[in-house]
């Protein structure tokens, strides 16, 4: 199909603003007023800021074709009961362009002159925002941008406001949003102005499920023809997010229909006080080239929920004393005395299907003291623990055994055990199941007792050796 060329093209200033911010955003087309939920919203759609509830930092690096470099440094906080946000960003060429005097272009045989010297350019914008939620699900933000191009010995000044709006709709996991780019005054060049690249952009994101969401946005800026973009984030474990998204123009992409396609990937790890995110995105522009993007960021302090305490209620449990014919090893059945424990557990971390709790259990009868763990599930647990113990023979002080309704896969537990204080041994070793080896560190000595600790992959058997 023919591609038309825009009237209004090339007539616009500072069109480095022009370029999108932050990697997750572009590897989906730039299709993210409707989604906005990090701190590139700032740029995509102020309101987007609303939906932040920790301190996030982002660093980006733009590596497009001709040696253009992009790059942005953007933090937001939740501050005045809303979310603020500041970044610097800009464009930047090395010193390699030609200065010539052109003393002889109307020279039909020789038009050029020798090169004068070499000399660059750069574009920055300092940016600051701020949203809040006006009422339950809808949300409004603004920002102010202050723009400087430079190219040689001349320098352009411009200031630029962002507006922006969110809503979630209610009962259905659709927000919309809606925002104004870039609305400010010219940049001057030698006593000639230029509009900045005024934009108006509607967007959509639907969540299919907690792993799928896509998006959908409208743009219609005023130096071209509108243009429309969709995206998508799949997300198959907590960690790893896989992008992709296409962006088509009303009237043809100037530089073919592939380049409008993008696609990236993202990483991230929550930590107890903080999450580390990584993305690279690969925008394509035809025959010009390709635009290698990468963002790193930093999410500090744990999510809201991650600082409750949650008490999870206990299935009902057998009374102190019971016996239960427990399996000790594959050869060996032996009699225990099972006493309950008492658990509970706390979120630790949340990702976007599941959560990790550190669960704990904790006993008054038995030499178990306690033992804490670390559980992923979807859910909180709701679990029964009961521990039994076999005296032993020999150097075998005490077999203890576990069993639990339901069976969940709590890991990396750490054991706190209690000995009796006696002249008769000197060391104290646990062994496993498997006939693995571990020596328990001391932690103190009172009242009687030596207390220990050691750590095991899961609740497994174990016996307790006094040599």
């Amino acid at each position: 199909s023919e591609v038309k060329i825009h009237p209004a093209a090339g007539t616009t200033s500072a069109s480095f603003l022009k370029l999108g911010i932050g990697s997750r955003a572009t590897a989906m087309a730039g299709a993210f007023t409707g989604l906005a939920d990090d701190a590139t919203a700032l740029y995509w759609n102020p309101a987007g800021l609303a939906q932040l509830s920790r301190p996030d930092l982002r660093i980006i690096h733009n590596e497009s074709f001709e040696n253009i470099r992009h790059d942005f440094i953007g933090y937001s906080r939740p501050l005045f009961g809303g979310t603020a946000a500041a970044a610097l960003y800009g464009l930047y060429t090395p010193q390699d362009i030609e200065r010539r005097s052109g003393l002889n272009e109307n020279d039909p045989f020789e038009p050029l002159t020798t090169p004068e010297g070499y000399f660059g350019s750069h574009d920055i914008a300092l940016h600051f925002s701020y949203a809040r939620w006006l009422r339950s699900g809808l949300a409004a933000g603004a920002g102010i941008k202050f723009v400087q191009q430079t190219i040689d010995s001349d320098s352009g000044w411009g200031t630029a406001l962002d507006l922006g709006a969110l809503y979630r709709v209610p009962a259905i996991p659709l927000t919309c949003g809606f925002a104004v780019q870039h609305l400010g005054t010219p940049i001057t060049f030698k006593d000639k102005s230029y509009p900045l690249p005024l934009n108006f952009k509607l967007g959509a994101a639907y969540r299919i499920n907690p792993q799928i969401v896509t998006t959908v946005d409208v743009n219609q800026p005023i130096d071209n023809f509108l243009f429309l973009a969709g995206g998508v984030e799949y997300t198959p474990i907590p960690f790893i997010a896989l992008r992709a998204g296409y962006r088509y123009r009303w009237h043809g992409l100037e530089l073919g229909d592939l380049s409008g396609l993008s696609a990236g990937m993202g990483f991230s790890y929550p930590f107890e006080q903080l999450s580390l995110v990584a993305d690279y995105a690969l925008v394509t522009f035809g025959d010009v080239g390709n635009s290698h993007r990468i963002s790193i960021g930093v999410l500090f302090g744990a999510p809201p929920a991650a600082k409750k305490k949650l008490t999870v209620a206990l299935l009902p449990v057998l009374t102190e004393g019971t016996t239960f014919q427990a399996q000790l090893s594959s050869t060996t059945a032996a009699q225990y005395t099972f006493s309950p424990m008492q658990v509970t557990a706390r979120i630790r971390m949340l990702s976007r299907n599941t959560t990790r709790f550190s669960v704990k259990g904790e006993s008054t009868s038995s030499d178990v003291q306690s033992w804490e763990g670390v559980l992923q599930s979807p859910t909180p647990p709701a679990m029964q623990v009961e521990v039994g113990e076999k005296p032993g023979e020999g150097d075998t002080y005490k077999h203890i055994s576990f069993r639990s309704e339901p069976a969940l896969p709590v890991k990396n537990i750490r054991f706190s055990i209690r000995i009796p204080i006696s002249e008769e041994w000197q060391k104290i070793l646990v062994w496993t199941e498997d006939e693995a080896k571990i020596k328990p560190e001391l932690i103190k000595k009172e009242e009687g007792y030596a207390y220990y600790q050691f750590t095991l992959g899961g609740l497994q058997p174990f016996r307790i050796e006094l040599r």
